[in-house]
């Protein structure tokens, strides 16, 4: 199955538009904590239709968002998609772990490693 028919089952959402839009509103607000050092390389080892949506629109900024705790990561990601959308709790862990066996671990270990444990523990929730 495809990562919008996935994340639709897995997150009980009703329609692929709306699958599409969370999933953008995560990896748009994921990028905006990042370098871009860090944006370009973990884009380089995400799925090609995943990464055009990671980097739509981008305008790479001077510097990285402050580290935000989980909830204002979350909260932020719904800001994104109010008030046309409301996603589960789950959505942003949900997106995360259908990306993780997607993306190529080699290229975007670094990239993890190396980001806020904040970051890090929404990217390794599960």
């Amino acid at each position: 199955m495809d990562l919008l028919g996935d994340l639709k089952e897995r997150s009980f959402l009703q329609t692929h538009n709306q699958c599409y839009a969370m999933l953008r509103a995560v990896l748009h607000e994921f990028r905006g904590y990042m370098t871009v050092g860090q944006a370009i390389a973990f884009a380089n080892g995400l799925p090609p239709v995943v990464r055009a949506i990671f980097v739509e629109n981008w305008k790479p900024p001077d510097q990285p968002l402050p580290s935000p705790s989980r909830q204002d990561f979350i909260d932020a990601v719904i800001g994104r998609l109010s008030p046309h959308h409301v996603p589960p709790d789950s959505i942003v862990s949900d997106v995360f772990a259908l990306l993780a066996p997607r993306a190529e671990a080699t290229k975007i270990a670094d990239v993890i490693d190396s980001l806020p444990a904040e970051l890090k523990q929404l990217w390794d929730e599960d």
